[in-house]
């Protein structure tokens, strides 16, 4: 299993760095990576299961937020923590649990494979209605429900997971650092508008029963699904070498970073 996330990390590195910028509206804008400037710390890890403060707690922290003069707040602490540099949840998109016995097709709550979808389908070729037992079903949704917002159903309103455009917004109008918050990697996300910032971790992801790329990765979901493939989702990646918002499978297990108006 632990080779998988080896060759996740090699995958998701090319295409970081080979995949078109996606605007904020879905289309493709031939832009170049963002690439990140470094401290001269880097932390170590990967692989590995998390223990101890770094795992997290399991409070919730309902009320800060940090206005980086963009269109929405953002959290100043991810999903399921209390603290910057903690990780806290990790779930497939469109799921509100992390106890799941694996991330993978099998486990995901909106197919009954990896071919038919049954929630969030704009393509009948994918689609399957599991009331009428046909296939050709299409919803036409590309927003997550408030029902399917992990965000808004641990935290309520009008806490809610990022757009697409949101987490586009954050890329465009911020400047990134790579760096360590009390011992955890990540970002320091610095808004041009006023000179605030929060501290995104690079918690990793969640692949099958692994948790892969520790301290060198971090992987975070958006509420928008994406029309050219419905298998995929919108969610921000990065590495100490760059980041960028791009499509990505709907089952594996990424971070929140709440956002409110």
């Amino acid at each position: 299993m632990l080779m998988k996330c080896h060759i996740k990390l090699l995958l998701s590195a090319m295409l970081l760095w080979s995949l078109p910028m996606f605007g904020g509206n879905g289309s493709i804008q031939q832009k170049p990576i963002r690439k990140a400037k470094t401290t001269t710390h880097q932390q170590a890890g990967k692989n590995t299961k998390v223990k101890g403060p770094t795992a997290g707690k399991a409070t919730e922290n309902t009320s800060s937020y940090v206005d980086l003069g963009l269109s929405v707040k953002w959290a100043t602490c991810n999903l399921g923590t209390s603290a910057p540099q903690y990780f806290g949840s990790f779930v497939s998109w469109g799921s509100t649990w992390s106890e799941t016995p694996e991330f993978d097709w099998t486990f995901y709550p909106h197919t009954v494979s990896k071919t038919w979808i049954t929630k969030y389908c704009t393509d009948p070729d994918m689609g399957y209605s599991p009331t009428k037992g046909q296939k050709g079903f299409s919803d036409n949704k590309t927003t997550l429900e408030a029902k399917d917002d992990v965000a808004t159903v641990r935290l309520g309103s009008p806490w809610r997971m990022p757009t697409q455009a949101e987490f586009q917004e954050l890329v465009d109008k911020c400047k990134w650092t790579w760096t360590i918050l009390k011992g955890t990697a990540g970002y320091k996300v610095v808004s041009k508008k006023n000179g605030k910032s929060i501290f995104l971790p690079a918690a990793g992801y969640h692949l099958e029963i692994d948790h892969c790329d520790v301290f060198e990765s971090g992987a975070y979901w958006t509420s928008s699904l994406s029309k050219r493939n419905n298998l995929e989702a919108f969610a921000l990646y990065f590495s100490k070498d760059g980041y960028r918002v791009f499509p990505c499978e709907r089952f594996v297990g990424y971070y929140i970073r709440p956002v409110r108006k």
